[in-house]
């Protein structure tokens, strides 16, 4: 898989969980075009990189548990 399409989604998972309307994993799997497996995979990478990510059942969607996003690029830093 390239790098880029993988970036891709993540970042739409990203925008999906910061509006708390992922829905289920199944339905969130299907948006995205990838299988539910995938799905895991995606969301065990986004948790091991610092994301808090947890599923409400009775909301049926994935939600950061604290405010937040994931940010891929290169930022530049102000000199001291």
């Amino acid at each position: 898989m390239k790098l880029g399409n993988y970036l891709h989604r993540v970042e739409k998972i990203d925008r999906l969980i910061q509006r708390k309307s992922t829905g289920t994993p199944s339905e969130l799997a299907s948006n995205i075009g990838i299988s539910e497996s995938m799905l895991y995979n995606y969301l065990q990478f986004m948790r091991q990189s610092g994301a808090p990510i947890e599923y409400s059942k009775r909301r049926k969607t994935y939600f950061y548990r604290h405010n937040g996003a994931f940010s891929f690029g290169f930022k530049v830093q102000e000199q001291a």
